[in-house]
């Protein structure tokens, strides 16, 4: 269909294809000409999916281990106490503290890797939804499926990122309170008094950040669905309607 439009009538249906900037200035005629263009247009597509297909990977399994590291270091509080003579039981608690800075540090510095890139591809994404979405109206049919099942990837694809952000917060809560389930009762002042000291240390909330402003987690992900929907009821207003 690409190539039968191009070389009949010197130009393609926009719909069919996403990359404008690859767009040639000057109409294209005869098939040699025409297959090298769907060929880079492939090639391109090819390598944009495999990109992000492979950036999302990373991602979301960085912040499910993340997640998962956490998980663990709140039960490794909670049994600290358990067994062991009072030195063992301290050094315990020392062993988990330093696990927990070690995951401070891990945190920090994948955040500091992954925000800048993941603030532009969810940017983009968000971005995309609400063109596709105020294009609908004009596409025809076999378009709108293709559009509309883009829409649902794109919405998945960003839910991924914040559900595992926020998984990432939300066992970072907990590692205080499970600091307190210890059995610290009836321990003597010394690891009453630690436990009491790390529990008001470890509150610090841990979480990913999508650029500056944003923090990935549920929250920010039905703040980007509202401000997709704005940003196409504003297009819808301010579109001039074609004589």
């Amino acid at each position: 269909m690409v190539i039968i439009q191009m070389e009949t009538y010197y130009e393609i249906d926009p719909t069919y294809i996403w990359f404008f900037f690859l767009w040639p200035k000057d109409p294209l005629s005869g098939r040699w000409n025409v297959y090298p263009y769907i060929l880079l247009q492939f090639l391109y597509a090819f390598c944009s999916v495999l990109y992000s297909v492979a950036f999302t990977s990373m991602c979301v399994s960085t912040m499910i281990a993340m997640a998962g590291q956490i998980e663990v270091l709140s039960e490794m509080f909670r049994r600290a106490l358990d067994d062991g003579t009072e030195e063992e039981q301290y050094r315990n608690l020392i062993s988990c503290y330093k696990r927990y800075v070690h995951i401070l540090y891990i945190q920090n510095n994948l955040n500091d890797i992954m925000s800048p890139t993941l603030f532009i591809h969810l940017l983009v994404a968000s971005i995309n939804m609400s063109l596709i979405i105020f294009s609908l109206a004009n596409l025809q049919q076999s378009s709108k499926i293709a559009s509309q099942v883009l829409i649902i990837s794109l919405m998945v694809e960003a839910f991924y990122y914040y559900w595992h952000g926020h998984q990432v917060l939300y066992q970072s809560e907990n590692i205080s309170s499970a600091v307190y389930d210890s059995a610290w009762v009836d321990k003597s002042p010394r690891i009453r008094r630690l436990v009491y000291i790390m529990s008001s240390t470890v509150d610090k909330r841990i979480i990913f950040n999508a650029g500056p402003f944003n923090e990935v987690n549920v929250i920010t992900y039905v703040q980007i669905l509202k401000v997709t929907v704005s940003f196409y009821k504003l297009m819808c207003e301010t579109s001039v309607p074609r004589s």
